[in-house]
C-alpha cells in the first residue's frame, strides 16, 4: 500500500483539507485527516508542511500527518494477518477510523463484530420461543449474507451496514439469487431484525437501518386473496387428465375452506374429526389447540381421500400450485411488475399461504366478524388478522350493501 497526502482545494486562497490518500491493487481512498493548511505552505513533493514561522502549529500538524499514516499501516497490515486477504475500502476506512480517531484497539476476528456473529447470537436468544421453521429461516437468511460476502470478498461488521451495503446486498438478491420481491423483502427485514437487536444490545450500528427505505416493497402474496369467482373455477376446472395438479387442487381448496396452514394439512383427517362435525387439531405453529366446524365442502374431499388426505412438501406443492392457477383465467391477471420490470401475474404470486388470507378475506366479506373468524385461524389479536384481509371494492360494496339491509330490516 502507498500513502500520500494532498490538499482539498490546492489552488484555495484560503485554509483547505488535508486528504489521505491510499492506494493499493490500482485502486485508492480517500480519507480526511482533519487538518487544514494553506496551500500557501504546503509542500507537495513532501506531502506536509513547510518548515516557516508564519503557520504556528507546523510540528504538530505534521506529526498528526505521520502518526495518521502509520495507523493506516498497521491498520492494513492487521487486517491482512488476520483475515488473509486485503481490506476493502470501506473495511479500511472504517479500521482507520476506530483505530486512529476513536482510539480503540484492533479486534480480532473472534473479537469482531460481524453481521454472521450477531445472527448467530439472535437464533441462541430465541429458539426457545418460535418455531423450527422461524429459525431455519433466520439462518438461510445468515447463509444469503455470508454468500454475499464471499461475492464481495469483504465481512461486514454490524456498523457498516450503511445505504452502500445495503443497495449492493439487494442487487445480490435480485441478480445473483433471483429471488421474487417478496422473498427480497422477508431477506431484508431478517437482516434488519438482527441489527435492532444487535443495537438493543447497546452495540452501535449504522442509522440508515432504521431509514424507511431500508426495507424493499413487498408486492406479491402478502397482498393476495382469492375471490368467489377464482374460487369457483378452482372447483370447476376439469383435471381428470392431471392427477398431482388435481390432488394439489383440492389440499388448495381444503385450506381456503379451513383457514389452516400448510403445516396443519396433514391433520385434517378422520381421525381429528369429533361427531363427524368438528375438526380438533393443535396447530403446529403456535402449538395451541382449536376445533373448528367441519363444512360439507371439507367432508366431501376428506372423503374422495378416505379421510387420508396425499402427501407433498411445501415447496413442491408451491411449484405445482403456479401451474395449477396458469390454467385458470381469471388468475392470469396482471398484478404489477418484478424488480426487474417483467410483468407479475396472480399465478405468480399465489402460494400455500394464499389459501389461509382467502379464508379470512371471504368469509369476512360475507359478514363474518374477525372476532369469530379467529376462532377458526387460531390468532390471538383481532389486530393481526386484519392484514389478512385483501377485499376488492366489489368485495368492499357487497359488504356494505349486506349491512345496509340488515340495518333495513330492524
Amino acid at each position: 500500500m502507498k500513502i500520500t497526502f494532498c490538499l482539498k482545494e490546492p489552488k484555495s486562497k484560503e485554509s483547505t483539507l488535508i486528504y489521505m490518500i491510499c492506494r493499493w491493487d490500482g485502486k485508492q481512498y480517500k480519507i480526511s485527516s482533519k487538518q487544514f493548511i494553506l496551500p500557501l505552505y504546503w509542500d507537495k513533493d513532501k506531502c506536509k508542511i513547510k518548515q516557516t514561522s508564519k503557520v504556528k502549529n507546523v510540528h504538530t500538524i505534521n506529526n498528526t500527518l505521520y502518526d495518521l499514516e502509520n495507523s493506516a499501516r498497521e491498520s492494513f497490515e492487521f487486517f491482512i494477518n488476520e483475515f488473509g486477504r486485503k481490506p476493502t475500502g470501506e473495511e479500511f476506512k472504517m479500521l482507520v477510523k476506530k483505530h486512529y480517531f476513536d482510539q480503540k484497539p484492533l479486534h480480532t476476528k473472534s473479537e469482531s463484530k460481524t453481521v454472521s456473529n450477531y445472527f448467530d447470537l439472535y437464533i441462541q436468544t430465541i429458539k426457545n420461543d418460535v418455531t423450527e421453521s422461524t429459525i431455519q429461516k433466520y439462518k438461510q437468511a445468515k447463509y444469503n449474507f455470508q454468500e454475499f460476502e464471499r461475492l464481495n470478498k469483504s465481512i461486514y461488521n454490524v456498523d457498516m451496514i450503511d445505504n452502500m451495503v445495503r443497495n449492493s446486498f439487494v442487487d445480490y438478491l435480485v441478480n445473483i439469487k433471483l429471488y421474487k420481491p417478496t422473498t427480497i423483502y422477508r431477506k431484508m427485514k431478517f437482516l434488519k431484525t438482527v441489527l435492532l437487536f444487535t443495537k438493543s444490545l447497546g452495540v452501535g450500528i449504522h442509522p440508515f437501518i432504521e431509514n424507511r427505505n431500508f426495507l424493499t416493497k413487498d408486492v406479491e402474496v402478502d397482498n393476495l386473496a382469492l375471490g368467489e369467482t377464482e374460487i369457483k373455477e378452482l372447483e370447476e376446472i376439469d383435471l381428470n387428465d392431471n392427477k398431482k395438479l388435481c390432488q394439489v387442487r383440492d389440499l388448495f381448496l381444503l385450506l381456503c375452506y379451513t383457514g389452516q396452514r400448510f403445516s396443519d394439512l396433514q391433520k385434517i383427517n378422520y381421525s381429528n374429526i369429533i361427531d363427524d362435525q368438528y375438526l380438533s387439531i393443535r396447530q403446529q405453529k403456535t402449538k395451541e389447540a382449536i376445533t373448528i366446524p367441519i363444512t360439507i365442502k371439507v367432508k366431501q374431499i376428506l372423503d374422495s381421500y378416505n379421510g387420508k388426505l396425499p402427501k407433498i412438501s411445501n415447496v413442491k406443492f408451491n411449484v405445482y400450485l403456479k401451474e395449477l392457477a396458469q390454467k385458470i383465467d381469471s388468475l392470469n391477471m396482471e398484478v404489477g411488475k418484478n424488480v426487474d420490470g417483467s410483468i407479475l401475474h396472480k399465478y405468480d404470486i399465489i402460494k400455500s399461504h394464499t389459501a389461509r388470507r382467502t379464508f379470512v378475506t371471504l368469509n369476512f366479506s360475507r359478514g363474518v366478524e374477525l372476532d369469530v373468524l379467529k376462532i377458526g385461524t387460531g390468532h390471538k389479536q383481532t389486530k393481526t388478522l386484519q392484514s389478512y384481509v385483501k377485499m376488492s371494492d366489489k368485495q368492499k360494496a357487497d359488504l356494505l350493501r349486506s349491512k345496509l339491509e340488515e340495518n333495513d330490516t330492524k
